[in-house]
């Protein structure tokens, strides 16, 4: 069973949120992604916060949220400064590293363009515009890709940040690694996705629910053989390549 350990920041905590609170909603996030929760191999878990605040190669799986400016680590430039519509964005390490190559991932939060709350809301205040938006789900997506899971039905981003999602299915639209959306429930896709790379590691899972030596209990043994084939399908027809190792 493979852990992961999440370290949430003190550092420009969203306004209105102390460090208990930002540490709570990235638990529920981790949860998504866990056994028993998902069927796979994997826990992620929520360290106590840090005031450590620089998105780096250095062991931590960082949650910071950038308030001042939107930019890597607060310093604007032309590779640095992030899309303005983007939510979040994870760095993944190695650079350019997705699936289980990835070794760790830091993740940064706009603040200075969006509000986080509950619930999702435009703001209709004067000024710079201000999107309200649930930071839940926000960081369900954005710990997918510290897991190593790519955007599902990405063309990219258009100038703005805005994902460019015009042929998307239903289905890929109900993942929570779709880049456009809120979902903060896992899709079967997105833990077929999961249980490939991190599959338990007292089974083999092979598609249609089988397993080697122990048989899964029916119900879990078929919605997982469901979720791993439309993974699978899902993967074979879009593989989206990630720009500089930092997904949206």
């Amino acid at each position: 069973m493979k852990t992961v350990v999440l370290t949430p920041s003190t550092h420009g905590l969203p306004a209105g949120w102390s460090a208990r609170q930002f540490r709570d909603t990235a638990s529920r996030a981790a949860a998504a992604w866990s056994y028993p929760q998902v069927p796979c191999g994997l826990t992620v878990t929520v360290a106590e916060p840090s005031d450590a605040w620089r998105a780096a190669p250095d062991g931590t799986n960082l949650l910071v949220v950038r308030q001042g400016s939107w930019c890597h680590n607060d310093r604007c430039g032309p590779q640095s400064t992030f899309p303005w519509r983007a939510t979040a964005m994870t760095t993944a390490y190695p650079a350019g590293a997705t699936g289980t190559a990835v070794k760790e991932g830091d993740v940064e939060i706009n603040g200075a363009a969006f509000r986080f709350d509950e619930v999702a809301q435009v703001s209709s205040s004067r000024g710079a515009p201000e999107w309200h938006v649930p930071l839940e789900a926000v960081l369900v997506h954005e710990i997918g890709h510290v897991l190593g899971l790519r955007d599902a039905c990405s063309g990219g981003l258009r100038a703005g940040g805005q994902p460019v999602i015009s042929d998307c299915t239903p289905a890929e639209r109900e993942r929570v690694m779709f880049a456009g959306g809120r979902q903060s429930i896992l899709s079967p896709a997105d833990v077929g996705e999961l249980c490939e790379m991190y599959p338990p590691a007292d089974r083999q899972i092979r598609v249609g629910g089988g397993v080697a030596g122990v048989a899964p209990p029916p119900a879990v043994g078929i919605w997982l053989g469901v979720a791993i084939g439309l993974a699978a399908l899902a993967l074979a027809v879009r593989r989206v390549l990630t720009t500089r190792g930092r997904h949206g």
